[in-house]
């Protein structure tokens, strides 16, 4: 998914998931953070860091990842989204920490 520009609303979780798809990894994880005030969006992410943040989960973790965001959501929609799959989903999960660091940063 982007790394610098946000996605159309709504967020395509189908698509976030069919993003990090890898028959080799047996775990899959998401996390989706809701907006809870109007225009309270995903801001403005630096593409360096999370670019960094995708490596860094493949080679921690061995994890692919993903990441969606609107900088402008209405209340209650997903503000950003982030997947991972990896051989575990412990790893999996960590993979997505690592992603939303990033994003929240």
């Amino acid at each position: 998914m982007s790394t610098g520009e946000p996605d159309d609303l709504p967020i395509d979780l189908a698509a976030l998931m069919a993003s990090v798809a890898d028959p080799a990894h047996g775990g899959t994880a998401m996390l989706v953070h809701h907006c809870e005030a109007d225009g309270n969006g995903g801001g403005n992410h630096d593409a360096a860091a999370l670019d960094a943040a995708f490596a860094d989960a493949a080679t921690r973790f061995g994890a692919r990842a993903a990441a969606a965001w609107s900088d402008a959501p209405p209340t209650g929609s997903i503000t950003y989204a982030v997947a991972a799959s990896a051989a575990h989903r412990a790893e999996a999960f960590a993979a997505c920490r690592l992603v939303v660091a990033a994003l929240s940063a």
